[in-house]
């Protein structure tokens, strides 16, 4: 969220000089298709996916070498230029873009409110960068959050189909925020790994009702 701070400064700048034109030309159509670049965005959420998944595959190799298991996790590089992680380029992407779209509808939304005839655009562009920065964005952070559970469980799964077979256990966070389907998966084991990556390789749990906001993923138990 920090590193989006002035990504998100960006896009306000770009949001109030199309909000100012429009306005000044009293043409409140423009309103509807403000637009922001997310190319910078996309580049700033993959290199925070590839820190993920990187850190994700070494903290599996460590729950099984506490279990005295050796697994080498895969590596990824900052880019997510190799195989490994590769997907997440275009989670990168498509989040970047759908954030900017998401702040481009609030933007022409409070733009539309703001507008009067004969109302300076330079002024209600103001206000509304205004408004932009007051929001609490929670669209943001679940958003970027489920991006990087995502990365993080990818990152897991990828160990796992480098170490041996072992049990592999659907694990919940059990608290007041856990609904009902997540606490009925948690603990159940999955007779092979694709299985369980069918159940967790997107992120949290597939039929999770907060939907990107699960917090579900995989462990794995080694017999002797």
């Amino acid at each position: 969220l920090d590193d989006w701070d002035p990504i998100a400064e960006q896009q306000y700048a770009e949001l109030a000089d199309q909000i100012e034109q429009a306005v000044d030309a009293g043409d409140t159509e423009a309103l509807a298709g403000l637009a922001v670049d997310s190319a910078a965005a996309a580049d700033v959420l993959r290199l925070a996916l590839g820190g993920m998944a990187t850190t994700a595959a070494e903290q599996m190799a460590a729950e099984a070498a506490a279990q005295g298991v050796k697994v080498r996790p895969p590596k990824v590089d900052a880019g997510l230029r190799n195989s490994f992680g590769s997907e997440l380029v275009g989670i990168a992407r498509a989040t970047a873009t759908l954030l900017g779209a998401d702040i481009a509808a609030s933007a022409g939304r409070e733009a539309l409110r703001l507008f009067t005839p004969g109302a300076a655009g330079r002024q209600v562009a103001e206000q509304v960068v205004g408004f932009l920065r007051g929001l609490r964005n929670w669209f943001r952070r679940d958003q970027l959050a489920g991006a990087l559970h995502q990365a993080q469980n990818t990152g897991r799964i990828a160990t796992l189909e480098a170490a041996p077979v072992a049990t592999y256990r659907a694990t919940e966070r059990l608290d007041g925020n856990t609904c009902a389907a997540c606490k009925s998966i948690d603990g159940t084991e999955f007779a092979t790994l694709a299985d369980a990556r069918e159940a967790y390789g997107n992120g949290g749990y597939q039929q999770c009702e907060g939907g990107i906001r699960c917090r579900g993923t995989v462990t794995a138990i080694w017999n002797p």
